[in-house]
C-alpha cells in the first residue's frame, strides 16, 4: 500500500479488521511510530499497551490510543475529529463493526470514517464466498437485499459483492487511496482467491490486495 510517514489508514468492511491491523502495525514498527486506534469500539489488543486520552504516552511501539472502556470491556474510539491529534508517524484506525461477520455494509450512521483519512481499506472476508445470505453470516443482510437485489437466503456469489461496491455500499465513507483487501485467502485457496480478485479488479479497476496466511499479493 506505500504506507508513509503522515498516513492515517482507515478500515472498514468485515472479515478481519483487527487482525490485519494488528499484522500491519507489527510490519511497520522497524521504520514508524505507529498508533492503533478506533473511532467505534473494539476490545484491547492483546500484547499492546492502550493508552487513554489526556494520558502520558510512553516510547512503547506500536501503541493503542482509546478515550475509554465500556462495561463490556471494549475500548471506546477516538471522536474521527481528534484522530489527528494522535502523534505518530503512522495512524491505523478501525473504523467500523462488523459484529465478527465476514461481509457487512453500512448503516445510515457508518462507517465513522475520519476527515483525515489517506488511505481507505475495504476488508472483505473470503470464505462468505457460497455462504447463505443472511444474519448468521453476513451483518446487516436485509440492508445487502435492498442493495443487491438479492433475496434472504441466496448464495453470496462475486456478482453480489461487485454490486455491493457502490457509494451507498461498500464505497460509503471512503476518503483518499482505496483498497479491496480480500482476506482469509488461506480458507478458499490462493487459485481461488485470485480468480475472485482479479474479477474485482476489472470490473471495478480499484487496487485489490489477496491476504491470508502465508498469502499476501496486490493484485
Amino acid at each position: 500500500m506505500h504506507i508513509s510517514k503522515g498516513d492515517i489508514v482507515s478500515f472498514i468492511g468485515g472479515g478481519g479488521k483487527t487482525t490485519i491491523i494488528g499484522d500491519l502495525a507489527y510490519e511497520m514498527i522497524p521504520f514508524y511510530t505507529v498508533a492503533i486506534t478506533t473511532t467505534t469500539h473494539i476490545y484491547p489488543y492483546h500484547g499492546i499497551k492502550t493508552v487513554f486520552w489526556g494520558e502520558d504516552v510512553s516510547d512503547e511501539n506500536p501503541l493503542v490510543f482509546a478515550r475509554d472502556m465500556d462495561s463490556n470491556g471494549k475500548l471506546v474510539g477516538i471522536p474521527p475529529e481528534d484522530i489527528k491529534k494522535i502523534k505518530r508517524d503512522v495512524i491505523l484506525v478501525e473504523a467500523d463493526g462488523s459484529k465478527g461477520r465476514s461481509l457487512k455494509v453500512p448503516a445510515e450512521w457508518e462507517p465513522v470514517v475520519s476527515d483525515c483519512t489517506t488511505i481507505t481499506c475495504i476488508v472483505i472476508g473470503l470464505d462468505i464466498i457460497g455462504k447463505p445470505l443472511d444474519g448468521e453470516y453476513v451483518h446487516r443482510a436485509e440492508r445487502v437485499c435492498k442493495l443487491t437485489g438479492y433475496r434472504l437466503g441466496m448464495t453470496v456469489d462475486v456478482e453480489l459483492i461487485l454490486r455491493l461496491l457502490n457509494p451507498g455500499g461498500l464505497l460509503k465513507g471512503v476518503r483518499g487511496r482505496l483498497f479491496i483487501i480480500l482476506n482469509k485467502a488461506d480458507i478458499v485457496g490462493k487459485e481461488k482467491a485470485y480468480e475472485t480478485g482479479k474479477i474485482i479488479k476489472v470490473k471495478t479497476e480499484n487496487d485489490v490486495i489477496i491476504r491470508g496466511k502465508g498469502i499476501g499479493e496486490l493484485i
